[in-house]
């Protein structure tokens, strides 16, 4: 079994700073040399044009059901051989797919910070990789990672499932990136060291340091000029990475660009966990052209079932020796399937539209379907990863009012999914069916769960701290009743032991009075320590 035309796009869901705690640089960013251009919310684009920070305004206007947009830009930021081009490209894709398919207004997914990073080139031992990474920073303590692959392989299905879909599981050994981003990963790694450690390791950082530039040079991929000064920091400084890694320094790096440091964090280091937090991946698939592909979709499905189990699993075992396993469609029409799972999302196109999209000869409906396909698949781990990060925050909470406030955003989150996914009923059943997916379903109850529990805990804590209270409360009272005891029990007490006679002897007992009330209280203060320790 063939695939004639196909590619993977491989995304990543972390849990990151929230936006309302630290605001993104993208100045610092774009200038850092790691990014070529920033989308922020009200379609505000952010690059370096002509060696300078700039800033447009976009003015998208979209066409009859949202199929197509028109903007205006500068020509030279639009050039068909500029990478920004490229970019911007990808930037109008991503909106065009989010606008065709969900309904939003002024919300977190509107109003997410997109950041398009200068192409990654990975090599292994068999082939090479450009990789252009598509951050997009949600203020739900969000960040997706999608990693866009602009070329189309023509492989054997198990070489596909091994090179392609397996290509997290490869350590590369040799990855190009921009100069910048590299000095700047440099930065990060050196940054979460201690002051101590750094002192110890300062020959060999300056080594370091001066290795990366020394060997920065220009970068051609396929006769295309990448960039002028790339460099292989995989194999300089003897780090393999594989497609998380990646993804989780992208991210780290942008945050750590876009805050100041402490006292305490610039001697002892910063935190990882302070960057980015728990993390999900999976490959987003599209299969254009195979072997064995019928004119509609339900017919290709059911010829071959094994294909795409054995592609949905990630394992060609399926094909060649096991029993296919049914999945389910999320295409409400004839034209292609779509599949989305926990830890794969594919897109097969029918023989019929395959063929009529190449009779008009018009790649950009290919591409507009594999934007449609990831904005489809990033829902589903942007939910999972959403309810994944509260586990976190209910474990931190230490008051109902903080499970109340965690409670909250759960259920403005739903109606926001609820609402979004009102624009057409397939996305609508589709948000509904993915809802109800074992793993999201037991996410959602545990979530409840574990909500109970910590309310019943803080009730209790604060039923113990109440009776605690009420306890010390009627013990200070009764003890302050019994200050007035010091004539008839404190005071013959003292004279038994001469303390007039002291009192007289140092010229004190004009102040007998006031004497003895204090060390009443004094007397007093210790009882209730003794009694405390008691209670407890």
């Amino acid at each position: 079994m063939n695939i004639n035309k196909g590619t993977v796009w491989h995304s990543y869901s972390l849990q990151c700073p929230l936006l309302t705690e630290i605001n993104i640089n993208l100045k610092k960013a774009l200038q850092s040399g790691i990014a070529l251009s920033a989308l922020t919310n009200g379609n505000v684009l952010h690059c370096i044009s002509n060696g300078k920070y700039s800033r447009f305004q976009l003015n998208i206007e979209f066409g009859t059901g949202d199929s197509n947009l028109k903007v205006d830009l500068p020509e030279h930021l639009i050039a068909t051989d500029n990478l920004l081009g490229y970019s911007i490209n990808l930037h109008l894709n991503k909106i065009l797919a989010q606008k065709k398919l969900l309904h939003y207004d002024d919300d977190f997914f509107k109003n997410a910070t997109v950041i398009a990073i200068k192409p990654i080139v990975c090599k292994n031992s068999d082939a090479t990789y450009i990789l252009f990474p598509i951050v997009t920073i949600y203020d739900l303590g969000v960040t997706q990672i999608d990693f866009i692959d602009p070329n189309d392989y023509h492989e054997e299905l198990d070489v596909f499932i091994r090179d392609k879909v397996g290509l997290p599981f490869t350590k590369f050994g040799s990855i190009n990136v921009p100069l910048d981003y590299a000095l700047n990963y440099y930065k990060l790694d050196i940054a979460l060291s201690s002051i101590f450690m750094r002192f110890i390791l300062r020959k060999h950082l300056r080594y370091s340091h001066s290795n990366l530039v020394n060997n920065a040079c220009e970068f051609i991929y396929e006769d295309l000029l990448i960039g002028n000064e790339y460099v292989d920091y995989a194999k300089l400084t003897n780090t393999p990475h594989n497609l998380s890694d990646i993804a989780r320094t992208l991210t780290a790096m942008i945050f750590f660009l876009s805050r100041r440091r402490s006292i305490k964090e610039y001697v002892f280091g910063i935190k990882e966990s302070s960057l980015y937090g728990i993390w999900q991946g999976k490959p987003n698939i599209f299969i254009e052209q195979h072997d064995n592909q019928k004119e509609d979709a339900s017919t290709n499905l059911k010829s071959n079932n094994k294909l795409i189990s054995s592609l949905l699993i990630k394992n060609h075992y399926f094909y060649n020796m096991g029993k296919g396993v049914d999945y389910h469609d999320f295409r409400a029409f004839n034209d292609f399937s779509f599949f989305s799972e926990q830890a794969t999302s594919l897109t097969v196109l029918s023989k019929g539209l395959n063929d009529r999209l190449i009779e008009i000869d018009d790649d950009e409906h290919f591409i507009a379907l594999r934007w449609d396909s990831l904005i489809k698949a990033n829902l589903r781990s942007l939910v999972s990863t959403f309810y994944e990060i509260q586990f976190d925050s209910i474990r931190q909470c230490n008051s109902n009012m903080q499970l109340s406030l965690i409670q909250q955003r759960m259920v403005n989150f739903d109606e926001w999914l609820r609402i979004s996914s009102k624009k057409y009923g397939e996305i609508q059943d589709y948000t509904e069916k993915f809802l109800r997916d074992k793993d999201i379903k037991q996410q959602k109850d545990n979530l409840k769960a574990l909500i109970k529990v910590k309310t019943d805990i803080a009730k209790l804590k604060d039923s113990d701290r109440s009776d605690k209270s009420n306890k010390m409360m009627t013990m200070i009272f009764g003890l302050l009743a019994s200050t007035s005891l010091t004539p008839v029990l404190i005071q013959p007490l003292l004279d038994l032991f001469s303390f007039p006679i002291f009192l007289k002897k140092y010229g004190l007992d004009d102040f007998s009075d006031a004497i003895y009330f204090f060390i009443t209280c004094a007397l007093i203060g210790v009882l209730i320590l003794v009694l405390r320790k008691l209670v407890r």
